[in-house]
């Protein structure tokens, strides 16, 4: 006894080919995910060609007499800023990663946010064990540059201008 399964009707779609189909669909849709680059949530994870977030307070420390009035009355205080850093290479050791970064200088008063890009874009390399950031990129004379340690602990900054260091202090974990 023998049983006879007909062919399937023409215009139907076989098995095999609603798999592929099925298949197809799946890589189109995480195929975006695997072209980024993962986010990291140490600063560390740059090492490993992550992009990281970093969100610090910076806290005003000390102001040169050259610094001004202005900026010798913010002593003391804490702005939040965060720090978005992207890697833009993708070299074998770690002291040879840099990036562009954005920078989140909202909270910055004028005294410092003018020593930023006015686009909020930085650049970022890394200096020993730690990542720097410098803020306005390729100025000498009004720049915010910051230090972070890999590790993940307090960072440093410091705000330079024609006569040299007129403000620094630290970036604290947030």
């Amino acid at each position: 006894m023998s049983t006879n399964t007909p062919p399937p009707a023409r215009g139907a779609p076989s098995t095999l080919a609603a798999g592929a189909l099925v298949l197809a669909a799946a890589l189109f849709l995480l195929l975006p995910l695997a072209c980024t680059h993962p986010r990291g949530s140490r600063l560390a994870d740059l090492c490993e060609g992550d992009n990281v977030v970093a969100r610090v307070a910076l806290t005003i420390d000390s102001v040169a007499t050259v610094g001004g009035a202005e900026l010798t009355r913010l002593k003391g205080d804490s702005f939040d800023i965060a720090i978005s850093l992207f890697n833009q290479l993708e070299p074998a050791r770690c002291p040879d990663r840099s990036g562009e970064a954005n920078v989140d200088i909202g909270d910055l008063p004028d005294e410092l946010a003018s020593a930023a890009s006015r686009a909020s874009t930085a650049h970022w390399w890394i200096e020993g064990l730690s990542v720097v950031v410098e803020l306005d990129r390729g100025v000498r004379d009004d720049n915010l540059s910051l230090s972070l340690p890999l590790d993940g602990s307090d960072g440093r900054w410091t705000l330079s201008r024609f006569p040299g260091v007129v403000a620094e202090g630290r970036l604290l974990r947030q």
